[in-house]
C-alpha cells in the first residue's frame, strides 16, 4: 500500500529496499540462520560536527543498507547505527530510577514528581548510544480458526498455529539473545500490547529467556486500532498480572484499564493518530532510557515491542517518516506477517531508521520434521 509522509527527523526505507519477493530483502526470523548468526552490539562512533551534513549522511546510511541487504541483520544495524551524525557512546548507568504505584497495583515512570537530577538523568541516557527497537506482529489469532457461524472474540488468544509461531520466534530470540542471564540477554526490554495474543506471542520468549517482571512490561496504550472506545474500555491491569505473571503494567489509566483518551464509541482514525504519537514519544524517551539503564557488558540496548498489524503501521510511519500524516486504515506500507519482524535503530537525535524490514513472503514457522 502507499502511505504518504515526509517529514520529521526520520528516514523511511521500507518502500525503497529490495521487495523480499525478489529475495533481496532478508529477514533473521524467517531465514535459516547461519551458525553465528548473533545479533551484534552497535558500534560507537564518533561525536562530529557539521549539522548540515546530516541528511546527506542519513541518505548514505540509507544506500549502504538497501546494497547490504543479503548480509546478516546484525551487521545492517551495526553500519545503520555507525552514521557520523551519532554521539559517541557513553557508560551506562548501572540503575533505575524509582518507579510508582497506583492504587490498582499498575507501576509506572512518573513524568512528575521527579526531581529537576532525575529528569535531566533520563534525559541524558537516552541521548547516549541508539536503541535496537525490534517491533513483532503477535503470532496467529484465534478468530482465524473459527468455523463458520462462531462468533469471534474482542480479544482472543492464538491458533494451535499461532502457537507454534509463538514457540519458533522464542527459539529465534534465544539463539540472538541467549543464554538465559548472559549479559545480552539482561540487556533485553519487552514491552507488550494489553491484548492477550500478543502476550501470548510474546510469553515464550520470556520463558525460554527467563526474563523477570523488571524487563516485562504490558503497555495499557499499545493496543490495536478500533479495539477500545466509550463502549469497550478494555480488559484490567490486575487481570492481566494475574494471567501473566512476568508482566508489569504500565501506561493504564486510572481505572486501571487500557489507555483510550477518546470519545468515539470505537476508537476513530484521528484519535488513533494521537495514541501512536504517545507511545512513539514514550518509545524515544522512557523506553530507551528504561533499555539503555539495563545495559551490562557493552551490549546493545534492545527494545522487544510485540503489538499489531495497524498500530505497527503507524508507529513506523510516526518514526521513519517524522509524522503519521501519511498514514490511513487499511492502506499498510510496513507490512508484518504473523511472527514476523521489523529492526529500527531510534538514534540519539530522535530519528530513526529501518535496519531490516520483515519479508512480504510469509515463511511458515514450524520445525522442519526430523530436526
Amino acid at each position: 500500500g502507499g502511505g504518504g509522509g515526509g517529514g520529521g527527523g526520520g528516514v523511511a526505507m521500507a518502500r525503497s529496499l529490495p521487495d523480499a519477493e525478489s529475495g533481496g530483502a532478508h529477514s533473521w526470523l524467517n531465514a535459516e540462520a547461519p551458525p553465528q548468526s548473533r545479533l551484534e552490539p552497535i558500534a560507537g562512533s564518533e561525536a562530529r560536527s557539521g549539522v548540515g551534513t546530516q541528511d546527506s549522511e542519513k541518505r548514505t546510511a540509507v544506500s549502504m543498507i538497501s546494497h547490504l541487504s543479503m548480509l546478516r541483520p546484525s551487521n545492517l544495524f551495526a553500519r545503520a547505527a555507525a552514521a557520523p551524525s551519532l554521539l559517541a557512546a557513553a557508560p551506562m548507568p548501572q540503575s533505575r530510577l524509582p518507579s510508582q504505584t497506583q492504587g490498582n497495583g499498575e507501576r509506572v515512570l512518573p513524568r512528575q514528581g521527579r526531581s529537576r537530577g532525575q529528569k535531566l538523568m533520563r534525559r541524558r541516557t537516552t541521548n547516549l548510544a541508539p536503541v535496537r527497537l525490534v517491533i513483532v506482529r503477535h503470532a496467529q489469532s484465534a478468530n482465524k480458526g473459527l468455523a463458520s457461524g462462531q462468533r469471534s472474540s474482542s480479544n482472543p488468544a492464538l491458533t494451535d498455529l499461532g502457537h507454534e509461531q509463538s514457540e519458533a520466534l522464542a527459539r529465534r530470540m534465544l539463539m540472538d539473545f541467549g543464554p538465559p542471564g548472559s549479559d545480552r540477554a539482561s540487556s533485553l526490554l519487552v514491552v507488550s500490547s494489553p491484548m492477550r495474543r500478543c502476550l501470548l506471542t510474546i510469553e515464550a520468549t520470556v520463558l525460554e529467556l527467563k526474563l523477570t517482571s523488571d524487563a516485562c512490561y504490558c503497555h495499557g496504550a499499545c493496543f490495536e486500532y478500533g479495539c477500545a472506545g466509550t463502549k469497550h474500555r478494555g480488559s484490567l491491569a490486575s487481570d492481566i498480572k494475574e494471567e501473566f505473571t512476568q508482566f508489569e503494567t504500565i501506561n493504564f489509566n486510572e481505572n486501571g484499564l487500557w489507555d483510550y483518551r477518546g470519545e468515539a464509541d470505537k476508537e476513530v482514525e484521528h484519535e488513533c493518530r494521537q495514541r501512536g504519537e504517545r507511545v512513539a514519544e514514550w518509545l524515544k524517551e522512557e523506553a530507551s532510557w528504561m533499555a539503555l539503564s539495563r545495559v551490562r557488558g557493552g551490549e546493545t540496548a534492545t527494545i522487544v515491542l510485540c503489538i499489531h498489524q495497524t498500530f505497527s503501521d503507524l508507529l513506523c510511519h510516526i518514526l521513519l517518516e517524522g509524522s503519521s500524516k501519511g498514514w490511513e486504515y487499511g492502506d499498510v506500507s510496513y507490512p508484518l506477517k504473523n511472527a514476523c519482524m521489523h529492526e529500527i535503530v531510534l538514534h540519539p537525535d530522535g530519528s530513526a531508521t529501518m535496519a531490516a524490514p520483515s519479508l512480504r513472503r510469509h515463511t511458515s514457522l514450524r520445525p522442519r520434521r526430523g530436526c
